[in-house]
């Protein structure tokens, strides 16, 4: 009988070397050679151990990738912390055949020497049995036993099936005739203890029991082949049901080759412990004795994890449970009640480690049966997961965050839909919308008044049915012009409505275009606005204005005849009588004769006043620079003849305006720049412009007299002067006729005074027509 004692420290280092899926390659930097190899190894390249040892790693390589493996492997070894020499590679085995496997390296140094571990995992070999088990799952149940009886045959382990009733082996495959010893017609009559002598008695009920709900167990054991000698293996043992009756179905590996690797494990210790120290996670082992944890192993990552070291661990082995916060040790405590009970557990939880850090931890640990079904070992990995703990709360955080703002601002879009639709109904102007075929789809209560409709009547029809056919290329026209210009702003105009009593009704309508979420045409919000009363009030004032001008027209000659004749006669009595006359009355017709003139001058601007903004305006583009022109000729005596110096930047720009109301602003700012000019100084005029986003800037400068900053506005009103007729003559209604002129051109006319100094005027004009497009 073999009596099973615990793993030992080397055997459990072996194990991690050789029970890994993957075939793990050791290779000594310097050389490149390759020093030791597992099992998986041995098997993917078909090298025994003594085979492997002293080939140099590129020997396991196609010759057409070995110096481009060779570069990437001395990059590789020579950074900081290498975790991937490269995710795939080609190997060579020892047969010639080319296979596709993936690679993960680590390198690690002992005794002053460099070595490189490589896992190896072929993949095609996973490819393939992936495509065989889909290629399986068609194949029609008439050859699925002779594919079972196939594979069962070719399987490379001994498998052996059992009926425990007798005992007797029911069926065996080829590895296990030839691995045991006897021949194909001697299974039938052996019995299983001649196999195994550790089987008697009610062994096989042991082993059913032993399968559990799992319907699987693990043995080991010693079993003899049939000349006598012995070989270790590791049984494999599930429940089966033929012939409705319960089979044993017994896989047996032989592990003799691991037996003769632990001796060769046993010497590289410390270079599995090295390679156990380069995991950023600890590693533990813990035996259970006489119903005490007794601690086995602690690796040396603990002390930078927790700030304890590893032989603090096996010192006290409640340690690892005096560190763990209070709040976490009532969970650790059910979780080990289950881990105790045979079962894989995995916990978070904090640690207070020495220096007074909390640490968040990731604890995974598996427990190890004995023969009699109790835990005699346990092994667990600890990993640091504090940053992501860290970042797991962050991300807690600005979820919250978010769902809180995503719940402010549903909350304030239903409190704006609510605001926003109240204002809707409840607005004095008619508001609808209509989608991309015109239809309308909601009309509130005011355009419903308007078009004198319920809302039955109006919301799905078309909005043209309520529109003349002029009307409807006026508004097609319009909103085909915000297509084509690819905004969606408001566009307002005048049209003709017949609402429901067949009345037809002047609207101001302003529509906006609505975008669908490809930023397409999406349909319109329109406003309507009832203008009737306006236009009739248009027309009445339309009919004063032109009555007021008859009026002026009127007064203006009826004022005129008495002047010319008030005029006439005081210049006829100057020169017939003037001899007679003493000088008093000489001075008098004088005072009369100038009176009369600057009657007719007052009359003269007046009218001039009156006539600006009149209809006969034509706007067009003009250049600033003939409008500047004329102005000088006009001027032309008073500048030659006071000697003035005139300064104009050019080129002016071009301007949307009319020729003779700009002239007429020209002629106005210059004449009164060359009037108050200083005495006895020739006066001095500059004409100068600036571009800006939306205007013109034009200044007109002079070194004058100027004025006083308090009478900047007053100077811009009719009839407002600032000095007396003696000192400079006019009737005050010149720079009236200026801002006049600016504002009928959509401008801003200012002054900016410096008395004794000088003054300069400002006045802006739009860079674009009444329209809004400019020049181009």
């Amino acid at each position: 009988m073999v009596v099973r004692m615990p793993l030992a420290f080397d055997q459990w280092y072996k194990l991690l070397f050789e029970r890994t899926g993957d075939a793990i390659l050791v290779v000594e930097v310097e050389g490149g050679s390759i020093v030791d190899a597992n099992g998986a190894a041995q098997r993917m390249w078909g090298y025994t151990l003594q085979e492997f040892q002293g080939i140099h790693y590129l020997d396991l390589h196609p010759p057409f990738l070995r110096e481009v493996y060779s570069l990437m492997f001395d990059a590789h070894v020579h950074v900081s912390a290498p975790q991937a020499l490269m995710p795939r590679c080609r190997i060579l085995c020892k047969s010639g055949e080319e296979k596709i496997v993936e690679l993960r390296t680590t390198t690690f140094e002992l005794g002053g020497r460099v070595y490189a571990m490589g896992f190896f995992r072929d993949i095609a070999r996973e490819e393939q049995v992936i495509q065989e088990a889909e290629r399986l799952r068609h194949v029609e149940l008439a050859q699925s036993r002779t594919m079972f009886e196939a594979v069962f045959d070719a399987f490379p382990e001994a498998v052996m099936v059992i009926d425990p009733q007798v005992p007797r082996f029911v069926m065996v495959n080829r590895a296990a005739v030839e691995r045991y010893g006897y021949g194909r017609e001697e299974w039938d009559t052996l019995h299983p203890q001649r196999i195994c002598p550790q089987w008697v008695g009610g062994w096989w009920r042991v082993i059913a029991e032993s399968c559990g709900e799992q319907n699987q167990v693990f043995r080991e054991a010693l079993h003899k082949k049939k000349g006598g000698g012995e070989f270790p293996v590791e049984v494999y043992a599930s429940r089966v049901e033929l012939s409705a009756h319960l089979h044993l179905l017994m896989v047996a590996v032989d592990v003799t080759y691991r037996h003769d690797l632990v001796e060769r494990l046993r010497s590289s210790e410390e270079l599995y412990r090295e390679t156990v120290s380069t995991i950023p996670d600890y590693l533990y082992k813990v035996n259970r004795e006489g119903g005490r944890l007794v601690p086995q192993l602690y690796t040396l990552v603990t002390q930078q994890i927790s700030g304890y070291p590893a032989q603090a661990y096996l010192d006290d082995p409640w340690l690892w449970f005096k560190i763990i916060h209070p709040q976490d040790k009532p969970r650790i405590k059910v979780l080990m009640e289950r881990l105790l009970s045979g079962e894989s557990v995995a916990g978070e939880f904090r640690i207070i480690c020495k220096d007074g850090q909390v640490k968040w931890v990731l604890d995974r640990a598996v427990p190890t049966l004995g023969q009699d079904g109790e835990v005699e070992n346990i092994i667990g990995v600890v990993s640091d997961i504090t940053r992501a703990k860290e970042a797991e709360e962050g991300l807690r955080r600005l979820t919250q965050d978010l769902e809180k703002k995503v719940k402010e601002r549903t909350r304030a879009l239903q409190e704006s839909e609510a605001l926003y639709r109240n204002l809707v109904e409840n607005a004095l102007v008619g508001i609808c919308q209509m989608d991309v075929e015109g239809r309308i789809l909601y009309a509130n209560d005011a355009l419903l008044s308007l078009l004198q409709h319920s809302k039955e009547e109006v919301v799905g029809c078309s909005f043209k049915e309520f529109l003349s056919c002029r009307e409807q290329r006026v508004v097609l026209r319009h909103v085909l012009g915000g297509l084509r210009g690819g905004k969606g702003c408001s566009r307002t105009y005048e049209i003709q409505l017949i609402d429901g009593r067949g009345r037809e009704v002047g609207l101001l309508v302003a529509t906006s275009i609505l975008r669908n979420s490809e930023g397409g045409f999406g349909g319109t919000v329109t406003l309507v606005v009832d203008i009737s009363a306006r236009r009739a009030l248009e027309r009445m004032l339309q009919e004063k204005i032109q009555e007021l001008e008859i009026f002026s027209y009127s007064v203006s000659h009826d004022l005129k005849a008495p002047l010319r004749a008030l005029e006439f006669f005081s210049h006829l009595l100057m020169e017939e009588c003037e001899e007679s006359l003493d000088h008093k009355a000489r001075d008098y017709l004088r005072r009369i004769r100038k009176a009369s003139t600057q009657m007719a001058m007052l009359i003269d601007d007046l009218l001039q006043y009156s006539r600006v903004g009149r209809g006969g305006l034509r706007f067009q583009w003009i250049g600033m620079d003939s409008v500047v022109g004329e102005a000088l000729d006009y001027l032309w005596e008073g500048v030659t003849g006071r000697e003035a110096s005139v300064e104009v930047q050019t080129p002016l720009p071009k301007v949307w305006g009319d020729m003779s109301t700009l002239t007429l602003l020209f002629i106005n700012l210059l004449s009164n720049a060359l009037k108050f000019s200083k005495p006895h100084k020739p006066p001095w005029v500059k004409v100068a412009w600036l571009e800006e986003e939306k205007y013109y800037h034009f200044m007109v400068s002079d070194r004058g007299i100027g004025m006083e900053p308090q009478h900047r506005e007053r100077i811009f009103q009719v009839f407002q002067r600032l000095h007396t007729e003696e000192d400079f003559p006019g009737t005050g209604m010149g720079l009236a006729i200026c801002k006049k002129v600016v504002d009928l051109h959509r401008g801003v006319i200012w002054v900016e005074p410096s008395p004794g100094e000088g003054s300069t005027f400002h006045f802006t004009l739009p860079k674009v027509d009444g329209q809004g497009k400019d020049e181009n």
